[in-house]
């Protein structure tokens, strides 16, 4: 599933296969990082489908209204696999996207 992917921090999948966060150089984790920030949007509309076919019960509104809200780009950065690809990457190096 989506959420244990981006909720681990030590593979990165790619079309090549899966690669060793560790093992992966700051060129390729930098562009692993743009990959998220430009996917972000996408990447969270399929984690919110996630929860909710997933869900045990019909989410209430305040549920619904939680998921709407997430920022894509504040919320891909804060996930383990984000803060782990970019560690030592200095902040400018990342795409700002979304004017974010």
């Amino acid at each position: 599933m989506l959420v244990d992917y981006l909720g681990q921090d030590r593979v990165w999948s790619s079309s090549n296969g899966n690669m060793k966060i560790s093992d992966m150089d700051e060129v390729y984790r930098r562009r692993a990082c743009d990959w998220l920030l430009r996917n972000a949007e996408g990447l969270l509309q399929m984690l919110n489908m996630e929860e909710y076919m997933n869900a045990e019960k019909e989410p209430d509104l305040g549920h619904k209204l939680r998921m709407a809200d997430r920022r894509p780009y504040s919320w891909i950065r804060r996930t383990p696999l984000f803060l782990r690809l970019s560690q030592g990457i200095p902040p400018e190096l990342l795409r700002r996207q979304g004017g974010r």
